[in-house]
């Protein structure tokens, strides 16, 4: 079975956030992490990012679709005959 995983961009993520001057601590409220790290763990990898969570980081950095904050937006996969 093939997967659907997705890559998100985390340097473009990154970008993005300091682009629009928001602090870690801000994102990281906006998510609802106790702490700035909550939110450094995701956009340094060490943590995964689920789809809710992507949802809300594309909505607060103002992206027109979340698939923005991914490497490659479109998932393949192949149909057996």
């Amino acid at each position: 079975m093939e997967s659907n995983k997705v890559i998100v961009d985390l340097k473009k993520m990154k970008q993005l956030r300091l682009e629009k001057d928001y602090s870690l601590k801000e994102m990281a409220d906006y998510l609802g992490y106790k702490s700035p790290n909550g939110y450094l763990y995701l956009e340094s990898g060490r943590c995964a990012i689920d789809a809710t969570q992507l949802f809300l980081i594309a909505q607060k950095l103002e992206v027109p679709s979340m698939e923005d904050l991914l490497l490659c937006p479109q998932p393949t996969s192949t149909v057996a005959n």
